[in-house]
């Protein structure tokens, strides 16, 4: 193996905070803004398969770092500390959708 596959460059830390921002932001944005109009059917499961495959990249991209980051890298430190607010927000956004009806279709928390 050589040296380029066993470090984490820097496309990968972008995405990686990138991600856990959007995570983040959107988990605010539903919480703190009232819900509108009901989506057309099909593009309330195409945001909740977003928010999952977000979530799941997000948990990949910890694993990477564990496996291949290196201690002394303060983007290491970082990313533990983005990881698990993130976490929580990704997991928020899914239970979101269980609260009522309304937050099933929009997403959101207040109506």
């Amino acid at each position: 193996m050589d040296e380029r596959s066993e470090k984490l460059d820097t496309k990968f830390w972008w995405i990686y905070f990138l991600v856990a921002g959007l995570i983040l932001v959107g988990f605010i944005w539903r919480v703190a803004t009232p819900g509108g109009e009901f989506p057309m059917p099909p593009m309330h499961y195409f945001d909740m398969l977003l928010n999952l495959a977000l979530l799941v990249v997000l948990i990949a991209a910890r694993r990477q770092i564990a496996r291949h980051g290196d201690a002394d890298d303060p983007r290491v430190v970082w990313g533990g500390f983005v990881f698990y607010p993130a976490l929580i927000a990704g997991i928020g956004l899914t239970l979101l959708r269980f609260t009522s009806d309304h937050a099933w279709w929009t997403g959101h928390l207040m109506r």
